[in-house]
């Protein structure tokens, strides 16, 4: 495996932290990428995000 994305268009940033440090510890060394179904879904915990998601919306905030 190359790759894990995580994300989606619900849930907060305590659950995604959970996530993602859970799926690290269990993992190894495959990088976790988020995909951001808004603003609050943002972790410093993830080690790359993929912004498409959060730019190719109609919403300007995230411009």
């Amino acid at each position: 495996m190359d790759l894990i994305l995580v994300g989606g268009s619900s849930g907060n940033a305590e659950a995604l932290d959970f996530t993602i440090r859970s799926l690290k510890a269990l993992s190894g060394k495959i990088p976790i990428c988020i995909f951001p179904g808004s603003k609050d879904q943002v972790s410093e915990h993830a080690d790359g995000i993929l912004f498409l998601s959060l730019i190719s919306g109609t919403n300007p905030e995230y411009l």
